[in-house]
Formats: structure tokens, C-alpha cells, sequence
């Protein structure tokens, strides 16, 4: 059964090429290492894929595809879709690109990202205006948590608070209100992001921002705790854990000691950006994607650039992929794509 890594994607804008290149990257790596879980395509050989930008196609057989949404929105990322964990609902995160000042390096008008929702036969169920940047589907399916916020200055995006929505009925909990930090100087609110346990059923928020600092939110209390973690990721079994460092790598850990396990495992995997799959207790998934040739600075401009990175369309030469069993400390799986 094939599988994929789906993380909602995101846009961003610099005053410089190299600036470009450095966040479009970042970006790159995030979308690829900042994941909850790893989520089965869907069941047989189910494939769901982002084409020229506008539309969503699930394949499932190599001569037969189904489109199942086309945006009216400026694009959809290649990697801005999450199926849900019982493989019926299909979360898209469509975009409308945000126009800057190039002598400000601020936005005059702000790009958003909205949230539809819509089953395997195409038939959207739920759509918001909210402007949502992160995702995560409750363990069940039923439910999906996500950040909101804003660019409110400049390039720089300013989470403002989370819900979760239920996907029957329509219904919208705000589970944080303002984050941590928010008012502090030097502590914007960019970094936040959220995960929800299959383990404890309960949502992880993470806060990147200097300040620091990892929040759970009690979904049978309704109450938001600091946690002691230094990363939000949880194993389905939840023995383990990822903390993902911007540009340093995924960093593993064993829940109950909060020991850092990261070296028992960087030996095999080395710098590897992976994931956890949903349906094992302790595996990871893992994927390098080779490219044939990066984009060229002389002969693209900064939009081009963060968009060839952000939304893969660089031409891919192989991509080599593996699973990990963390308690084996061995890999079980081992496999190279090729386009």
C-alpha cells in the first residue's frame, strides 16, 4: 500500500533572492519533516495528487483518475492536502496569493489560505473563510483541528488562535483564543503549529518562537497545559516522539523519560527528513528526493523561486524511501521511486 507525507502548504515573500531561496526552502523542509503522521493514500491502490496547480485527482488504477476539486482560488500546493484518517474525507488548503510592495517588504494585499473539505466521490461537505495555516485531523476523522492568523506585518505571519471544526454538522470550537507570547516583544506567534494525538485523543500545540514553549489541549477537560515535551510529533503508541529543529533535522525521543534518542537512529537514517505512519505503533517513514537541477537565481525572480521550491516543481531525478521500526532500531522497508 502506498503512502504519502501531506502538509498543508504555505507562502511567503523576502526582499531578496537569497532570502527567497533560504525561507522557500525552510518551507520546503518543513512540509516534508513538520508532519503528525503519515497517511495511507487510501485503500488498495488509491492515489490523490495535486495537478497544475488548480486541481486534485485521486487515482485508482494507473489508467484511471477522478478529478475531485479545482479551485477558484490563485493555486493549490502540491503538498496542501491531508486524507483523513478513516480514508474518507480529503482536507484542501487553496490559496490566494497576497501582492507585496517590493520597496516596503509588506504585503498591500494579504495572501490567504482556505480550508474545504470534501469526500473521495468530490462532493465538498464543509468550506471556510477562515485563513488557516496548519492542520490536524482527530484521530477518528470526524474532526479537524487548524491555526488561524494572519500576515499583519510585513512578510511575517501572526497566528492568532486555533479551532476545530466538526466536519458533520459545521460546528467551530475555539481552543486558544490568543497564544502564549503573543503580546511579548520578540515573540510574534509565527511558529505555532498543532498536532492531534491518536495515542490520548488530546491536541499539542507547539510554539517556535523565541520564547519557546509546548501546550496540550485537554479535549475532554477543555483546558490548555504546558507540557514538558520538546516536540509535538507523538508515535500512535505514543512511546515516541519528533521535535523538529528549523534547519538541524528531526530530532527523536522516548515519551516517558524524554530521552533523546536521536543518535541510535541518525546512523541508519542520517539526515533524512521522516515521519510517523499512522497505522503502525512506532515506524517511520522516510523519503530523500533527489532533483535533476535547482532553479536558476540569474533567470528567476523571487516569486518563481519560493514558488518552484514551495510547490515542487523542480524536476525530480529519484526519490529514496524506507521505514524505520524505532523500537527495532532497524529499517524494514526500503524502496527507490523514480519519476
Amino acid at each position: 500500500m502506498e503512502r504519502i507525507i501531506s502538509i498543508a502548504g504555505t507562502r511567503v515573500a523576502s526582499g531578496s533572492i537569497a532570502r527567497a531561496i533560504m525561507i522557500a526552502m525552510i518551507i520546503l523542509f518543513c512540509m516534508i519533516a513538520v508532519v503528525s503522521h503519515t497517511y495511507a493514500e487510501g485503500p488498495n491502490d488509491v492515489r490523490i495528487f495535486v495537478r497544475g496547480d488548480t486541481a486534485v485527482f485521486m487515482r485508482v488504477s494507473e489508467n484511471t483518475e477522478t478529478l475531485l476539486y479545482r479551485t477558484q482560488k490563485d493555486y493549490i500546493a502540491t503538498t496542501a492536502f491531508r486524507l483523513s484518517p478513516d480514508r474518507i474525507h480529503l482536507a484542501i488548503i487553496e490559496t490566494t496569493e497576497g501582492i507585496i510592495n517590493k520597496e516596503q517588504g509588506y504585503y498591500d494585499v494579504l495572501p490567504r489560505n482556505n480550508l474545504v473539505i470534501c469526500d473521495l466521490k468530490g462532493t465538498v461537505l464543509r468550506s471556510t473563510d477562515d485563513d488557516v495555516r496548519n492542520l490536524s485531523w482527530s484521530p477518528d476523522g470526524s474532526k479537524i483541528a487548524y491555526i488561524t492568523g494572519t500576515y499583519r506585518e510585513g512578510p511575517v505571519f501572526r497566528a492568532d488562535g486555533a479551532l476545530v471544526l466538526d466536519v458533520e454538522t459545521g460546528d467551530k470550537i475555539q481552543i486558544i483564543k490568543d497564544f502564549p507570547h503573543q503580546s511579548v516583544s520578540g515573540c510574534p506567534g509565527v511558529g505555532y503549529s498543532l498536532n492531534w494525538a491518536t495515542h490520548d485523543g488530546n491536541i499539542y500545540i507547539q510554539d517556535a518562537t523565541p520564547c519557546g514553549g509546548n501546550y496540550m489541549y485537554n479535549t475532554q477537560s477543555g483546558k490548555t497545559v504546558a507540557v514538558p515535551y520538546k516536540g509535538i510529533h507523538f508515535s500512535p503508541d505514543g512511546k515516541y516522539y519528533l521535535a523538529i529543529i528549523p534547519e538541524d533535522g528531526n530530532y527523536l525521543y522516548e515519551t516517558a523519560t524524554n530521552r533523546d534518542i536521536t543518535d541510535e537512529t541518525r546512523a541508519v537514517l542520517g539526515g533524512m527528513p521522516y515521519s510517523w505512519i499512522l497505522d503502525r505503533d512506532h515506524h517511520l517513514y522516510g523519503g530523500k528526493t533527489t532533483y535533476v537541477s535547482p532553479p536558476s537565481d540569474d533567470t528567476a525572480s523571487e516569486r518563481q523561486i519560493v514558488r518552484a521550491y514551495a510547490k515542487g516543481e523542480r524536476k525530480i531525478k529519484e526519490k529514496r524511501v524506507l521505514v524505520y521500526d524505532v523500537e527495532k532500531r532497524e529499517i524494514v522497508e526500503e524502496w527507490v521511486e523514480k519519476p
